[in-house]
């Protein structure tokens, strides 16, 4: 498999500047895995938070119930709870590992048979820069687009934690305003 094209055109650049390419890739790279590291903390924080409130408002549900409650409040906790343990999954699986490419390359990884641009050009370091520069771009797309998805999950996590608050709310309010609680 050959380079991609668009680096091809890289290949006129002087070494210094090949140079460049690379080493700021590799800063990309490795502040993608910080920003990563830091995500994914504030996910199982909010993970952490999500198991408690769920577990809160089962508690809620189950007294109401023994107790022999108001209904109404037992059923919107149930709601809500449901609701919170959806949050719950979404944020736990926004934060499971993942895949995520690390700065860095591994010796194998310069054999020549592994190199993509292999049967073109020789094997000197302006291909070496061209081939690493190639694969620092695939990493840092590939950081990109698990990043997203894991971010998606995260926001959808909140979204949904913030429709049972709002909902079990409105059923607390209009249920105090037609006396049914």
């Amino acid at each position: 498999m050959a380079i991609r094209n668009d680096f091809e055109a890289l290949r006129s650049f002087d070494q210094e500047v090949l140079d460049e390419i690379v080493r700021e890739a590799e800063l990309y790279l490795q502040a993608q895995f910080t920003a990563a590291g830091a995500s994914d903390q504030r996910g199982m924080a909010w993970a952490g938070f999500m198991i408690a409130s769920t577990t809160a408002a089962l508690a809620a549900a189950a007294s109401l119930v023994v107790s022999g409650g108001h209904i109404i409040l037992a059923i919107t906790s149930l709601g809500a709870a449901a609701m919170l343990l959806l949050s719950t999954f979404l944020a736990a699986k926004a934060v499971r590992p993942n895949k995520f490419c690390f700065p860095g390359n591994r010796p194998a990884n310069w054999l020549p048979e592994n190199w993509h641009g292999n049967g073109v050009g020789t094997l000197d370091i302006k291909q070496a820069r061209l081939e690493q520069a190639h694969t620092l771009e695939k990493q840092i797309c590939d950081n990109v687009e698990w990043a997203e998805e894991a971010g998606k999950l995260l926001h959808h996590s909140m979204d949904v934690a913030m429709a049972a608050v709002l909902l079990a709310g409105c059923v607390v309010v209009i249920g105090l305003c037609f006396g049914l609680l």
